[in-house]
């Protein structure tokens, strides 16, 4: 993998942040899948951070990459497996249809599961907005965090700390996560000089 450092124009005091997920690609291409758990207050930069590091990372591996991104929805009644749903057309179609079946009791976490570890190239799969998503989606994710240990996969995650809406489901999820797979990325607010810095750009 080529270097991708931190582009300074877009993001700053990131630079820790930035090498967690660089580090997590590292090892999942090395067959040792991670689960990155991207997580601070509303507007901190989640989104951002990952917009620019998503973008490195094409730019820059020497092997491609399936990057697959999708978010859940502040929706007053959440769509079951919403982010999956809205991935399945870029899934086999054998899979995809699995996914439109939705049948959560047997059979669709294993096929997700059995697609990230046998699937080429490499899957990078990006769900954003956890404290919106529904439970099955929930589910799923927790179904896949805590065998993706051993596939060459990746799976970045992103929620708010300070969203109560999923609560329990949710801190249910996170407190279910392997500690030797999981890499937390806690988004800590920028410094006075680093927000300074921001409003100059802006003028």
């Amino acid at each position: 993998m080529k270097p991708d450092p931190l582009p300074p124009d877009l993001l700053l005091e990131r630079d820790a942040d930035w090498a967690a997920l660089r580090q997590a690609l590292a090892d999942a291409q090395h067959g040792r899948g991670r689960c990155v758990v991207i997580h601070g207050e509303a507007g901190i930069g989640k989104r951002a951070l990952l917009d620019a590091w998503l973008a490195a990372v094409g730019r820059s591996m020497s092997a491609p990459l399936q990057i697959l991104r999708a978010g859940c929805e502040a929706l007053n009644t959440p769509r079951p497996l919403g982010p999956f749903v809205d991935l399945s057309p870029r899934l086999p179609p054998a899979l995809g249809a699995v996914v439109h079946a939705a049948r959560t009791d047997n059979g669709l976490f294993p096929a997700l599961l059995d697609w990230l570890q046998s699937t080429k190239p490499l899957p990078l799969l990006v769900i954003e907005d956890l404290h919106w998503a529904d439970e099955a989606t929930l589910d799923g994710l927790r179904y896949l965090a805590r065998r993706i240990g051993g596939a060459a996969a990746l799976l970045v995650v992103s929620h708010r700390d300070n969203e109560p809406a999923a609560d329990p489901a949710l801190r249910r999820l996170l407190g279910a996560l392997p500690p030797a797979s999981t890499v937390r990325v806690p988004l800590a607010p920028l410094s006075a000089a680093a927000v300074a810095a921001w409003a100059a750009r802006a003028g």
